[in-house]
C-alpha cells in the first residue's frame, strides 16, 4: 500500500497520467486499514490525503483541461476522497466538506460538462441531506441555493428535453432542502418557491402545449418522485417525522401541479395516484382537507363528459369543503387559494358544457367562499404590494368570468327557465355584480379602468342571459345594480370610463325597462348613463342621447304625455349650458331619425334650445337663427297654434333675418353661407306646403256633394260628367311671374352652395352630410317643378360633396339621378359618361349590402335605357330582363317601388317598338313578365306610384277615395325627398300614360289620367307642368272635337305663360315680420274645420249657383230670346308674345326646356284648332312656326347642357327633346298640304320623311302617319273616284252612272266643298290625336246624336223630329235640325216622364217647325271658369226619309212626342192613312223582288237600270305598279305601328291596305277589313285582361295557402276559370312569326278563322275614305265564316246623295245576300262551281267560288235589277251573257232555297254602328248580334267552350232574376206596368221606385242569370263603366232606357258607351236600345218581349223573340226598330 505523505498533489495531479496511476493507489489506500496502526490516526490521515487530493482537483479544474479523460479521472479521485472523507472519524467542520465540493462542483459547471457536473451534485447534495433536519446556516443556505442555481442554469445548455428537465429537478433537489426556511411567494404563484420551480420545469418540458405521453408522464412522475419529495418528506434521509407546515404547504402545491398537468394529457388515473400518494403524507395534518379539493378538481376534469349532474355534486362537494375550511379557525388561506385555482380551471375547462340551474348555483355558492377567500388574502398583503392586490382582484375577476359564461350559456341552450330555480339564479347573478363592485374598491388609475370595462361586460352578459328569454324584470334586476353605482358616482371616481363597454350595459338596461313599459324609469336610466359619460366628453353621449328619445318615443305611444313633453333640459339639471346645448342638439337630430311623427318632441326641445341661445349676442343670435330653421321644418308639417302664433313662414323669415345680422369669421363664412343655404330651402319648402295644404282644402270643398244633379234621360255623357270638375279653371291662381318670386330662394340657395363647395379645400360647414341631404332635396324639388338644367347642377354639387365625404353610395346616386335626367332630355351621349361614373362608384361599396343591389340595379336600367337610345335593343332587353328576373326588385320599400316603376316604364319603352326592331323572341320573353302593351306597363307603373303617395302622403295629394286608415306624412330622412320625388315621377308618368292612350284613342282614360295630375298641379302651383298638362288636356280635347274646351286650355296656357297678374303671396314683408315667440307644451288635437277662404273665393261658400238656370252653350246661331242680352262680338284670338322671340332669347321661357316645348305644343295644338275653324292660312303659319322653333330651342339646350357639364363629347351631341314635337308638326303641315294640294305638299312629305327615319323606331308612329299621306297624296293625283282607284285589285268592278243632261257628279260637288268645315280638321288618323272637327259652314260628320233642345215649351202634340245625317259636302236640300236649347231650368219638383202616343189622334196631321240650322262643333257649350254639358245626344242616327228604319231625333222618355213628319228636301210630308195605330211610316220601306232602287233618291224606283249602266272604263288611272308602289309604301308604316296601332291611323292604314289587295289576297284582305274595327276597344280589353290575370294570380296563390290550411271539399264543384291567357293572345296586336307583309297577319288570320263556332256568319262593315275626316264613300264588307274562305266586296256609297238612305237597297244593293247567315243548303255551291268559269269568260278577273256561292245564297232577295248590276260588275267583257247566266241560276235557287238556321254576328265601324242594321227586311226575322270586333266572337267561344259561363253553355234560368224598375221614379205608367208581375214571379229580386246600392246591381250582374232594367239610361248612374269593367258579368243584361246600347262617337274617335264595358266584363248578351226612346212605346217592346220569351218555356231563343217583340210599339220602324243585342244568342234552361 501506498502512502501519500509529502506528496505534492497539485504537480502530481496536473498529469492526466499521474491522476490515472493515482486513482487505484488511493482506492487501496482508503479500503485497507495499516496494520498495527491506530483508527484514530489512520483517520486523520485519511482526511488530510483526501482533503489534499480534493483541493488538488479543485486546483486543476480551475483552468480548462484539454483531456476529458484528465477530467474523468480528477472526478474519480474527487468521489474516492470526498467518502473518504466522510468515513473518517471525527466528524471535521461543518459544512467544510459541502464548501471544498460546492466550489469543486462550480469549476466543473465551468468546463462545459453537464454530466460531470451533474455527478458531482449528486455527491454535493447527498452531503447536504445530512444537515437538513438541523437549523440552517447561512452557509448551508449558500450552498443549496449555490448548487440550484447553477444545476438550473447549467440544464439551459441541454438540448435534449428529458435531460434538461432531469437536470432541472436535480437543481429543485437542492432548493426543497431550503423549503422550511423559504419565503413564501406572491399571489398568483404558489406560496412554495419548489413549487413554483416546478411549475417552471414542466412548462419547459412541454413547451408546445401538446401535453403529456404515457412515457413523458412515468418519466415526470418517476424524477419528481425520486429529486424532490423524497427530498421533502425526508425518504432519502433519517426520517425526521411529521411535515413541516411549510413542506406540506409544498407538497400540496406539487402535487396540485403535477395533477394539473396530468388531468390535461388526460392521465386522470395517474393524476388521481398522484393524489393518493399526496395523501399518504398529509392525512393528520391541516391540509388534508383542502387536497381532498385537489382530488375534486381531478374527479371533475376526469368526469367532464359525464353530464352536469355529476360536475353539479362535485361542485356542491367543493363548496362545502371550501366554506367548512374556511370556517375553521386560521384556515390555510394559500393551501385553500391554491386548490380553489386547481379546482377553478378545472371548470373553465369544462365551460363547454352547459350546466343546469344546480350546477350553476353550486358554482355561486363555491365563488362565494372563493370571493370570502381573497377577500382575506387580500386584507392580509401588506399594503405596499399592490401587485399582489391587483393578482387576487385578477384571480376574482377570473372566476366571476367563468361564473358569467357558464350563466350565459346556460341560458342561450335551454328554451325555458324553470320558474322555480329563476328567483335563485337572479340573486346569484346579482350578488356577483355585487361581489365585482366590491372589487373594484381600492383600485385606480388604469386597473381601475380595466376592471370597470370587465365589470360593465359581465353585467351585460349576466342580464342578457335573461333579456333574451324575455324576462326583462330579471334582467333589469341584474344590471340595475351596476348601473346605479356608476350613474350616481362621485365626480371623479371614475375618470376614464370605457364608453363602449358602458353603452352595452346601459343599452340592454335601458331596453329592458322600454320592454317593461317603464319609460320613465328608463329616462332616469338614461341621465344616470349620460352622467356616467360626463368624463368622456359629449362626443360618446350620442348613443345614450338616441335611447332617450327611443324611451320617449315609447312613452308618447303608451300616452305619457307628461313624460313626452320632457326634454333632457329638464332631466340633466346642474349641467353647463354649453353641454347642455350639445345635448339638446343630438337630441334634435336624434329625433329627427326616428321614423314616426316626432313633431311635438321637436318642438320641445327647439324651445328649449331657444331660451338656450340669447339673442344679443352674435354666436346666440346665429345659434337662434339656425333653431329657427328647425322649428320651421316643425310647424310646416305640425299644427301649434297653441303653443305658438307663428307660422313656418314667420319662423324662416326671422331666421333668414338673423342670418343677415351675422359677421362671421373668415373660418365660419363656409358655414354660415351654408347655414343661409339650408334656411332659402327651407322657405321654399314651407312656401310649397302650405300652397299645397291650400290647394287640398280649396280640392275637398269642391268635392263636396252637389245639392241638385242635373238630370239627363239617357247616360251618354255620364262618363263625360264624371270628369267635369267646376273649379278646375279657378284653382289656378298662380302664373310663370309669381314662380319665379317664389322659386327665387332656391336659386339663392343654390348659388351660395355652389360658392361654398366648388372651392378647392374641403368645405368647413356644420355638417356636410346634412348639405348633401339638403341638396338632394333641392335637386328633387328642381325635377319637380320641371326645371332639369337646375337639377343638373345640384346633382353635379351632389356628387362633389359625396367624393368628399367618401360617400360612394351617395356619389352613385347622384351620378344616376344625372345620367337618367340626361335621357330625359334626349342626350345619350352624356348619360353615357355620368353612367360610367355611376359604375365606378359602386365597385366600391360592398356588394352585400341592400344600397348596393338598389344602385346596381338601377345601373342596369339605366344602362338598358342606353341601349335603346342607341339602338342596341337585344342588348338593352336582355339587361333589362335581368333586373326584372332579380328577385330583389320585388322588395317591399319606397326605394325599391320607386325603381320597380321607373322599369315598368322601361318596359313600356320597348313594347312600344316595332316587329320590324324588336324581334319575336325578345317580345315573348318581355310579355312573360307579366306585361303585353306598353300601356298596361305604364298603367302598372302609375298604379305603384300612386301607391306610393298614398303610403306617404294619404288620399288627399291625389284627391281620391279616403282610405280605412290615412297614413300622415312623417317628416323624417328620406321622406323628406321621396315625398317630392315620387311626385315627379306620378307627374312624369302621367304625361308619357296620357299620350300613349291619346294616341290609341283611349280619350276618355287620357283624360282621366290627364286631369288627376293636372289637379295635383294646381294643388301644388307649380306653373311649368300645370301648363304642360294643360296642353296635354287640349290635345284631348281637339281629339275628342271639343274646340270650346281644347281653346279654353289653351287661354289658361297662356295665362300661365304670360300673365302680369300679381298674386298675393305667403311671404311678408320684413317690416312686418312676426317674432316668434314659444311656449313649451302638448299639441292640440287637430279639429277638422275648413280654412277661411281667401276673399276671392268667398263666392265658393255658398249652393246658391245651384238653383240658377244655365244655359246651354250650342254651337251656331241661336234665337234670341225677347229678355236675352244682345249677342256680344267674338273676342279676337290672343297672339302669345312668345312666338316674337328671337333664337337667341333668353327669357324664362326661352331658356327652359319644359316650358319651351310646352309653348310649341301650344303653337301646334292652336294651329289645329285654327284649321280646324277654317282658318288654313293662320294654321298653316303657326305649324311654320313649330317647324322652325324646334331646332332653335334644340340648339338652347344643347349650348345649357355644354355649358352645365364642362363635358368634350364627340360628334357634338344634339339633344332628342322636341323630336316629338317636330315630327306631329310636319305630319300635320302634310296632312294640311293633302287637303290643298300644292307644290310645297312634296317639300314637307319629304323632309318629314327624312327627319323621322333618323329617328327610327321613337318616331315610327309619325314616319306611318307621313307614309300614309305620302299615298294619299299620290292617289289624290289621278282623278277618278275612289273604287275606280283600286278597280285593278277586284274581281267585281261597279258600273259607271250615266249622269242626266245638267246633273252634276256628287264627286265634284263634293269636291267643291272638300276644302271647308270639317275638311279643314286635322285627322286623327294622321295626327293620331283624332282631331277630326266640323268645320264651321254647316257640315260635319255623322255623329251620334245629342238630345236636342226646345225651341218653345213642349207640349202634348210636339212631333218627334227627324234628323238626315248629312255628308261633309253641303247639300242643298235643307233637312230640319234639332230646336235648340234656349234655357234650361233645374227645379226641386218631382216630374213623371211619360208620353201619350196612345192616346193622340192619329188622323191629325203635323208639320214639323223648322229649327234653326245647327253649325259649328259638336263640343259641349262650356264656359271659361265652369264647365257644364249640354243636354245632348252623343249619337245622331242620321236618316233620310223614305229610307230604311233609322233614328228619330227623340229626346227620350221626358218627351212627349206625338207624331213624327217627314219629309224630302225641307219639306213636310203628310201622313198617309196607314197612319192609324199612331205611327209614322215615313221610315219604312219594303224591298220588292220586282223594283230596283235607283241612285238618287228623287227618281222613280220602277225603272230600269240598264240605260244608266255602262261598261267599266278600263282601269287606266292608276298603274299596276303605281299601286304596288302604294301598297309597298304602306305596308311599311302598317309593320311599323301594327304592334300597337293608334287608332284612326290603324283603321284608315287597313282599309287603304284592303283596298289595295282586293281580291288578289282574300285572306290577307278579310284580316286587314278585320283589323281596322275597335282597335281602341281592343286596347282596352287588354288593359283589363291584365287586371284580370294579376287578379287571379293573386287568388291563386290565396287559395293554394287556403289549401294547404285546410283540405278541399272535392265533391263541391268550383266554377272554372276564364282562359285569360288564351283570350289576351286572340286580342294581341303583335303576330307571332317572321316574314313580309302580310304573311304573318294572314297566317295569325287564318288559325283565328279556325276558331269561328259553327253555324255563325260574321260579317264586317267599315267605309273606307281617301280624303282624311270625311266619312268613306266606299263599304268594305267582309264576310267570314269557319271552314269557308273569307269573302270581301267593296261597295260604292258615293253614287247616293244621303249614305244611309236605304241600307238594304241603296247600300247593300246587290250585296244584300253577303248578310245572311250561313245555310247548308248545297245547292249555291253547286251552282257556283257550275257558273265560275263561264263568268270568267265574261271577264271575270279574280273568280271566286266562295264569292259566288255567297251571292247566290242570298238569291231569295236578289232582284232583276240586282242580278243585273252583278252582272256588269262580274262580267265587263259580256254583261249581258253574264246576266243571263245568273238570272238562270237565281231563278232555280229561288224555288229551292231553304231557310238559314244559322246566326249571324255583325261588326260594324264607328260611322255603321248607329244604323239600325237588324230592322232591314232580309235580317228582321233572323237572329243577329253585334260584336265590337271579330275578336270579341273568339273570346265568347273560348268562354263558352271553357265552361266559364254558365248561361252561354247552360242556358238562363229564368228563376234566377234581378230587375231595376223605375229608379228614379218617375216613371210612373212603365213602373205601374211591371210592378205586379217582377213582383210575383217566382225567383225574382229587385228594387223598385227607389235608388238600387251598387252592391246589389254587382250582385245582379255576377250572381244572377237575367239582369232587367227598366228605367233611365242603362242606369250608368248606379253603376258606372268602369265598375262593371271590374266585375265577370254572368247575366244576360236587358236594358230598356234610353240610348242604352248607343255608342257615342266624338270625332274621329271609335264610338264609346256602357255596352261595350258589359262585353268587355263577359256579359253574355246585352240588350239595349240604340237611340233615345218614349216610355209608353218601349214598354209594349218590354212587355211582349218578357212574356213571350219567358212564357215560352225551356230552351226558347231570346233572339227570336226579340226580332217579334219590334211589332208591339206603336212606332215599329223607330222604337221597333231601337232595340239591338251585343254578344251570343242565349236561349233558357
Amino acid at each position: 500500500m501506498r502512502t501519500f505523505k509529502g506528496v505534492n498533489f497539485g504537480t502530481l495531479l496536473s498529469s492526466r497520467k499521474e491522476a490515472e496511476e493515482l486513482l487505484p493507489d488511493l482506492k487501496e489506500f482508503l479500503s485497507k486499514l495499516p496494520a498495527g496502526a491506530p483508527s484514530c490516526r489512520f483517520d486523520a490521515e485519511r482526511r488530510q490525503t483526501c482533503d489534499a487530493i480534493l483541493r488538488a482537483c479543485n486546483q486543476q479544474l480551475t483552468t480548462k483541461l484539454a483531456c476529458r479523460r484528465h477530467l474523468e479521472s480528477l472526478l474519480e479521485l474527487a468521489e474516492l476522497a470526498c467518502n473518504g472523507y466522510l468515513v473518517s472519524n471525527p466528524p471535521c467542520l461543518p459544512l467544510y466538506l459541502e464548501r471544498i465540493l460546492f466550489i469543486f462542483l462550480r469549476n466543473v459547471a465551468a468546463q462545459g460538462i453537464p454530466e460531470a457536473t451533474l455527478r458531482l451534485a449528486q455527491l454535493l447534495h447527498a452531503c447536504l441531506m445530512q444537515y437538513s433536519h438541523q437549523v440552517v446556516s447561512q452557509d448551508y443556505e449558500a450552498v443549496a441555493r449555490g448548487s440550484f442555481s447553477l444545476l438550473w442554469k447549467g440544464a439551459e445548455a441541454l438540448l435534449e428535453r428529458r435531460a434538461a428537465y432531469s437536470a432541472r429537478l436535480k437543481a429543485l433537489s437542492f432548493l426543497v432542502l431550503l423549503e422550511d426556511e423559504s419565503t413564501p411567494c406572491e399571489v398568483p404563484h404558489f406560496a412554495s418557491p419548489t413549487a413554483c420551480r416546478v411549475v417552471a420545469a414542466h412548462q419547459l418540458f412541454d413547451a408546445s402545449g401538446h401535453g403529456l405521453s404515457e412515457a413523458d408522464a412515468d418519466f415526470l412522475d418517476d424524477l419528481l418522485s425520486r429529486h424532490v419529495i423524497r427530498t421533502l418528506v425526508g425518504e432519502e434521509g433519517v426520517s425526521s417525522g411529521p411535515l413541516s407546515p411549510q413542506r406540506a404547504l409544498c407538497l400540496l402545491e406539487l402535487t396540485l401541479e403535477h395533477s394539473r398537468r396530468l388531468c390535461w394529457s388526460h392521465l386522470y388515473a395517474k393524476a388521481t395516484s398522484v393524489v393518493e400518494k399526496a395523501q399518504d403524507y398529509l392525512r393528520n395534518t391541516s391540509l388534508a382537507p383542502i387536497l381532498q379539493l385537489c382530488q375534486l378538481g381531478v374527479k371533475l376534469l376526469q368526469v367532464q363528459e359525464g353530464g352536469p349532474q355529476t360536475v353539479a355534486k362535485l361542485l356542491i362537494k367543493a363548496s362545502a369543503i371550501l366554506n367548512s375550511t374556511m370556517e375553521a379557525p386560521s384556515p390555510p388561506l394559500r393551501a385553500l387559494y391554491d386548490s380553489c385555482q386547481f379546482f377553478l380551471s378545472g371548470l373553465e375547462r369544462c365551460t363547454k358544457m352547459r350546466y343546469g340551474p344546480d350546477a350553476i348555483l353550486s358554482l355561486f355558492a363555491f365563488l362565494g367562499g372563493y370571493c370570502s377567500l381573497i377577500r382575506q388574502l387580500q386584507d392580509g398583503v401588506c399594503g405596499d404590494s399592490s401587485k399582489q392586490q391587483q393578482s387576487l382582484v385578477q384571480m376574482q375577476f377570473q372566476g366571476l368570468h367563468l361564473y358569467t359564461v357558464v350563466v350565459y350559456d346556460f341560458a342561450q341552450g335551454c328554451q325555458v327557465i324553470n320558474l322555480a330555480d329563476l328567483a335563485q339564479l337572479v340573486e346569484s347573478c346579482k350578488s356577483t355584480v355585487f361581489w365585482m363592485l366590491e372589487a373594484l374598491q381600492g383600485l385606480s388609475g388604469r386597473e381601475l379602468t380595466d376592471y370597470v370595462g370587465m365589470a360593465a361586460s359581465y353585467t351585460s352578459n349576466l342580464a342578457y342571459s335573461f333579456y333574451s328569454h324575455k324576462l326583462y324584470a330579471e334582467a333589469c334586476a341584474i344590471s340595475e345594480p351596476f348601473c346605479q353605482h356608476l350613474g350616481l358616482a362621485k365626480p371623479g371616481t371614475y375618470p376614464e370610463v370605457p364608453p363602449e363597454k358602458l353603452h352595452r350595459c346601459f343599452r340592454l338596461h335601458v331596453e329592458s325597462l322600454k320592454k317593461l313599459g317603464k319609460q320613465a324609469h328608463g329616462c332616469k336610466m338614461v341621465t344616470l348613463w349620460l352622467a356616467a359619460l360626463k368624463p368622456c366628453g359629449p362626443q360618446n353621449m350620442a348613443e345614450p342621447v338616441t335611447f332617450w328619445v327611443r324611451v320617449k318615443m315609447d312613452a308618447a305611444r303608451a300616452g305619457d304625455k307628461e313624460l313626452q313633453l320632457r326634454t333632457l333640459r329638464d332631466s340633466l339639471s346642474g349641467w353647463d349650458p354649453e353641454t347642455l346645448s350639445l345635448m339638446l342638439r343630438e337630441e334634435l337630430q336624434a329625433y329627427k331619425a326616428v321614423r314616426a311623427d316626432t313633431g311635438q318632441e321637436r318642438f320641445n326641445v327647439i324651445c328649449d334650445l331657444l331660451e338656450l341661445s340669447p339673442e344679443e349676442t352674435p354666436a346666440g343670435a346665429w345659434a337662434r337663427a339656425i333653431y329657427l330653421v328647425e322649428l320651421a321644418q316643425v310647424l310646416c308639417y305640425h299644427d301649434f297654434a297653441q303653443q305658438t302664433d307663428c307660422s313656418a313662414l314667420d319662423a324662416i323669415q326671422e331666421a333668414l333675418q338673423l342670418l343677415e345680422t351675422v359677421r362671421p369669421d373668415a373660418e365660419a363664412k363656409d358655414q354660415l353661407l351654408d347655414d343661409k343655404a339650408q334656411a332659402l330651402l327651407w322657405f321654399y319648402i314651407c312656401t310649397l306646403e302650405a300652397k299645397m295644404q291650400e290647394g287640398i282644402e280649396r280640392a275637398r270643398r269642391a268635392q263636396a256633394p252637389s245639392n241638385l244633379e242635373e238630370f239627363e234621360i239617357n247616360d251618354l255623357n255620364y262618363e263625360d260628367k264624371l270628369q267635369e270638375d267646376r273649379f278646375l279653371y279657378s284653382n289656378i291662381a298662380f302664373n310663370l311671374a309669381a314662380d319665379a318670386a317664389q322659386s327665387k330662394c332656391l336659386d339663392q340657395a343654390l348659388v351660395l352652395w355652389k360658392e361654398v363647395l366648388t372651392k378647392g379645400q374641403a368645405p368647413s360647414v356644420r355638417c356636410l352630410q346634412q348639405t348633401a341631404a339638403s341638396l338632394q332635396i333641392l335637386a328633387t324639388l328642381y325635377q319637380l317643378v320641371a326645371k332639369p338644367l337646375q337639377a343638373l347642377d345640384v346633382l353635379l354639387l351632389i356628387r362633389i360633396v359625396s367624393q368628399r365625404l367618401e360617400d360612394h353610395a351617395k356619389a352613385a346616386g347622384s351620378s344616376c339621378h344625372v345620367t337618367r335626367l340626361l335621357l330625359t332630355l334626349g342626350c345619350p351621349n352624356y348619360a353615357q359618361l355620368h353612367l360610367e361614373e355611376a359604375e365606378s362608384s359602386l365597385k366600391l361599396l360592398d356588394h352585400t349590402t341592400d344600397t348596393y343591389m338598389l344602385l346596381s340595379l338601377t345601373c342596369d336600367l339605366l344602362r338598358s335605357q342606353l341601349y335603346y337610345a342607341y339602338h342596341k335593343v337585344t342588348e338593352g332587353t336582355s339587361l333589362l330582363l335581368s333586373v326584372l328576373q332579380d328577385p330583389a326588385l320585388q322588395r317591399s320599400s319606397k326605394a325599391w317601388y320607386l325603381l320597380r316603376a321607373q322599369a315598368l316604364q322601361l318596359v313600356a319603352v320597348y313594347l312600344s317598338l316595332s316587329s320590324d326592331s324588336f324581334s319575336a323572341s325578345l317580345w315573348e320573353q318581355l310579355c312573360a313578365q307579366g306585361w303585353q302593351t306598353p300601356e298596361i306597363a305604364l298603367i302598372d307603373s302609375h298604379k305603384l306610384l300612386r301607391s306610393i303617395v298614398l303610403l306617404l302622403m294619404g288620399s288627399d295629394v291625389l284627391s281620391v277615395q279616403k282610405v280605412a286608415v290615412e297614413t300622415p306624412f312623417l317628416d323624417y330622412g328620406e321622406n323628406l325627398v321621396q315625398k317630392w320625388q315620387v311626385l315627379t315621377e306620378v307627374l312624369s308618368c302621367s304625361e308619357k300614360l296620357v299620350s300613349r292612350l291619346g294616341r290609341l284613342g283611349s280619350v276618355s282614360e287620357a283624360k282621366a289620367f290627364c286631369l288627376e295630375a293636372l289637379k295635383l298641379t294646381t294643388k301644388l302651383q307649380i306653373p311649368r307642368q300645370c301648363a304642360l298638362f294643360l296642353v296635354l288636356k287640349g290635345e284631348l280635347e281637339l281629339a275628342h272635337n271639343d274646340i270650346d274646351l281644347c281653346q279654353s286650355d289653351m287661354r289658361q296656357v297662356l295665362f300661365l305663360l304670360e300673365s302680369c297678374t300679381e298674386f298675393c303671396g305667403l311671404t311678408q314683408h320684413p317690416d312686418s315680420l312676426k317674432k316668434v315667440q314659444l311656449q313649451k307644451g302638448k299639441q292640440q288635437a287637430q279639429v277638422p274645420c275648413p280654412p277661411e277662404l281667401p276673399e276671392e273665393e268667398l263666392f265658393l261658400r255658398g249652393p246658391v249657383l245651384e238653383l240658377v238656370a244655365t244655359v246651354a252653350k250650342e254651337p251656331g246661331l241661336i234665337a234670341p230670346s225677347t229678355n236675352s242680352s244682345p249677342i256680344l262680338k267674338t273676342k279676337p284670338q290672343p297672339s302669345p308674345g312668345f312666338l316674337t322671340h328671337l333664337p337667341t332669347c333668353d327669357c324664362s321661357l326661352c331658356a327652359s326646356p319644359v316650358l319651351s316645348a310646352v309653348c310649341l305644343r301650344w303653337v301646334l295644338i292652336t294651329a289645329g284648332v285654327r284649321l280646324a275653324k277654317g282658318h288654313q292660312a293662320q294654321g298653316q303659319n303657326l305649324l311654320q312656326v313649330v317647324l322652325k322653333g324646334c331646332p332653335e330651342a334644340t340648339e338652347r339646350l344643347a349650348q345649357a347642357l355644354k355649358a352645365s357639364l364642362n363635358h368634350k363629347v364627340h360628334p357634338y351631341p344634339i339633344p332628342s327633346l322636341y323630336d316629338e314635337i317636330l315630327a306631329q308638326a310636319y305630319t300635320q303641315l302634310a296632312q294640311e298640304g293633302l287637303s290643298w294640294p300644292s307644290e310645297s305638299l312634296g317639300k314637307v312629305l319629304e323632309s318629314g320623311l327624312k327627319f323621322v327615319a333618323a329617328r327610327i323606331p321613337h318616331l315610327e308612329t309619325w314616319r306611318a302617319s307621313l307614309l300614309l299621306i305620302q299615298a294619299l297624296t299620290k292617289l289624290a293625283g289621278f282623278s277618278c273616284c275612289t273604287t275606280q282607284h283600286f278597280v285593278s285589285s277586284w274581281g267585281w268592278q261597279p258600273p259607271s252612272i250615266k249622269m242626266p243632261a245638267g246633273s252634276e257628279p256628287s264627286k265634284v260637288r263634293s269636291e267643291k266643298h272638300s276644302r271647308r268645315g270639317l275638311q279643314r280638321g286635322v285627322s286623327a288618323t294622321l295626327s293620331l290625336r283624332n282631331n277630326s272637327l266640323k268645320g264651321l259652314e254647316g257640315g260635319r260628320l255623322p255623329c251620334t246624336p245629342k238630345p236636342p233642345g226646345r225651341l218653345r215649351q213642349a207640349g202634348p202634340h210636339v212631333p218627334f223630329t227627324v234628323f238626315e245625317e248629312v255628308s261633309p259636302t253641303k247639300c242643298k236640300a235643307e233637312v230640319p235640325k234639332a230646336p235648340k236649347v234656349q234655357q234650361r231650368v233645374q227645379t226641386r219638383l218631382k216630374v213623371n216622364f211619360s208620353d201619350d202616343s196612345d192616346l193622340e189622334d192619329p188622323l191629325e196631321p203635323r208639320r214639323l217647325a223648322e229649327g234653326p240650322k245647327r253649325q259649328g262643333t259638336a263640343s259641349r257649350g262650356r264656359g271659361f271658369g265652369q264647365a257644364r254639358k249640354g243636354q245632348s245626344l252623343k249619337t245622331d242616327v242620321v236618316a233620310a226619309p223614305r229610307s230604311a228604319p233609322g233614328y228619330s231625333g227623340l229626346s227620350g222618355r221626358s218627351q212627349r212626342v206625338k207624331k213624327v213628319a217627314s219629309g224630302y228636301d225641307g219639306k213636310t210630308a203628310a201622313l198617309g192613312p196607314d197612319t192609324a195605330i199612331g205611327e209614322c211610316e215615313v221610315l219604312r220601306r219594303e224591298s220588292s223582288k220586282d223594283k230596283l232602287p235607283v241612285p238618287c233618291p228623287d227618281k222613280k224606283r220602277n225603272l230600269d237600270l240598264s240605260p244608266w249602266l255602262q261598261h267599266p272604263p278600263s282601269p287606266v288611272a292608276i298603274g299596276v305598279s303605281t299601286l304596288d308602289s302604294i301598297c309597298d309604301s304602306l305596308s311599311v308604316a302598317f309593320r311599323g305601328v301594327s304592334h300597337c296601332p293608334p287608332s284612326g291611323l290603324y283603321a284608315h292604314l287597313c282599309r287603304l291596305l284592303a283596298l289595295c289587295l282586293g281580291h288578289q289576297d282574300p285572306y290577307a284582305t278579310a284580316c286587314l277589313v278585320t283589323e281596322s274595327v275597335s282597335i281602341t276597344c281592343r286596347h282596352q280589353l287588354l288593359t283589363h285582361i291584365h287586371r284580370q290575370l294579376s287578379k287571379a294570380q293573386k287568388h291563386r296563390r290565396s287559395l293554394k295557402i287556403a289549401d294547404q290550411l285546410q283540405g278541399l271539399n272535392l265533391l263541391q264543384e268550383r266554377p272554372r276559370d276564364v282562359p285569360l291567357a288564351r283570350i289576351q293572345h286572340i286580342f294581341s296586336f303583335r303576330t307571332s312569326g317572321s316574314g313580309h307583309f302580310p304573311h304573318p297577319e294572314k297566317k295569325g288570320f287564318q288559325e283565328r278563322l279556325t276558331l269561328i263556332p259553327s253555324g255563325v256568319t260574321v260579317c264586317v262593315l267599315a267605309l273606307a275614305t281617301l280624303q282624311p275626316g270625311t266619312v268613306g264613300d266606299t263599304l268594305l264588307l267582309t264576310r267570314l265564316e269557319k271552314d269557308n274562305p273569307p269573302v270581301t266586296v267593296q261597295i260604292p256609297t258615293s253614287q247616293n246623295k244621303v249614305l244611309i238612305s236605304s241600307l238594304e237597297n241603296h247600300v247593300l244593293g246587290c250585296w244584300r245576300g253577303l248578310l245572311l247567315p250561313f245555310s247548308e243548303d248545297p245547292g249555291p255551291a253547286q251552282e257556283a262551281s257550275r257558273l265560275q268559269d263561264l263568268l270568267q269568260e265574261c271577264g271575270w278577273k279574280y273568280p271566286d267560288p266562295t264569292l259566288l256561292k255567297v251571292i247566290l245564297s242570298g238569291a231569295s232577295t236578289l232582284t232583276a235589277q240586282d242580278v243585273q248590276a252583278l252582272a256588269y260588275g262580274l262580267g265587263p267583257a259580256q254583261p249581258e251573257r253574264a246576266q243571263e247566266l245568273l238570272s238562270e241560276a237565281v231563278g232555280r235557287l229561288q224555288e229551292q232555297t231553304k231557310p238559314s238556321s244559322g246566326h249571324l254576328v255583325l261588326v260594324l265601324d264607328k260611322d255603321l254602328q248607329k244604323l239600325p242594321w237588324e230592322s232591314m227586311p232580309s235580317l228582321r226575322a233572323l237572329p243577329v248580334t253585334r260584336l265590337p270586333s271579330f275578336h270579341f266572337l273568339l273570346s265568347y267561344a273560348i268562354i263558352k267552350e271553357s265552361g266559364a259561363s254558365s248561361v252561354l253553355s247552360q242556358g238562363v234560368d229564368p228563376r234566377s232574376t234581378f230587375y231595376v224598375l223605375n229608379p228614379h221614379n218617375n216613371l210612373s205608367s212603365t213602373e205601374e206596368q211591371f210592378r205586379a208581375n217582377f213582383s210575383s214571379e217566382s225567383g225574382w229580386k229587385g228594387v223598385i221606385g227607389e235608388v238600387p246600392s251598387t252592391e246589389q246591381v254587382q250582385e245582379a250582374l255576377t250572381e244572377h242569370d237575367l239582369y232587367i232594367y227598366a228605367g233611365h239610361g242603362a242606369g250608368a248612374r248606379f253603376l258606372d263603366g268602369q265598375a262593371v269593367l271590374r266585375l265577370s258579368c254572368r247575366a244576360v243584361a236587358l236594358l230598356f232606357g234610353c240610348s242604352s246600347a248607343a255608342l257615342a262617337v266624338h270625332g274621329n274617335l271609335e264610338g264609346t258607351g256602357i255596352v261595350l264595358k258589359y262585353i268587355m266584363a263577359g256579359c253574355p248578351l246585352f240588350l239595349g236600345n240604340l237611340w233615345d226612346v218614349t216610355d209608353r212605346d218601349i214598354d209594349r217592346y218590354t212587355e211582349a218581349l218578357l212574356q213571350g220569351w219567358l212564357g215560352a218555356g225551356p230552351g226558347a231563343p231570346l233572339l227570336y223573340y226579340v226580332s217579334q217583340a219590334r211589332q208591339a210599339p206603336r212606332l215599329k220602324y223607330l222604337i221597333g226598330a231601337a232595340p239591338v243585342a251585343y254578344g251570343l244568342p242565349v236561349s233558357l234552361q
